[in-house]
């Protein structure tokens, strides 16, 4: 069962992750933390997380998803315990959204996660990892019809 971020991020499943070929920028065992710089303006950097975030999307939605994000994200998020128990979870139905073009978790970790944590209402999207903005009716349709 994967148990952190760390984890999910080392698995076989996680392997054609285009993470992975995202320059860091930093050391992070120097840092503490994962460092990466989202205000870049390297078109080839540009052009890596288009493909690995956003595919299905414009530049100006690139520009949009990754203007807030955060440069450093401390170690410590990665090595918490984030797993979800299926004997723990209650009677609280749990729905998982699976974007099915999603390059930073492949469809693989996705499943692992899926199974891993047991008793989802599965659904795909035909989306990207950001397909919260490229699929936003789509989105909303499935999320409206979970009430």
């Amino acid at each position: 069962m994967l148990k952190t971020v760390k984890d999910a991020f080392e698995s076989e499943e996680n392997a054609d992750s285009l993470m992975l070929k995202l320059p860091s920028t930093a050391d992070g065992a120097v840092v503490l933390a994962n460092r990466f710089n989202w205000r870049t303006n390297d078109p080839d950097v540009l052009a890596q997380l288009r493909e690995t975030y956003i595919a299905d999307g414009t530049d100006a939605q690139l520009r949009a998803s990754i203007g807030g994000l955060q440069p450093d994200e401390p170690y410590g998020v990665s090595l918490s315990d984030c797993s979800l128990q299926p004997s723990t979870g209650g009677r609280v139905p749990r729905t998982y959204v699976r974007f099915t073009r999603d390059r930073a978790i492949p469809l693989a970790l996705q499943n692992r996660m899926i199974g891993d944590a047991g008793r989802f209402d599965v659904h795909d999207l035909e989306a990207s990892h950001f397909g919260v903005l490229t699929k936003a009716p789509q989105l909303a349709g499935i999320l409206d019809a979970l009430r």
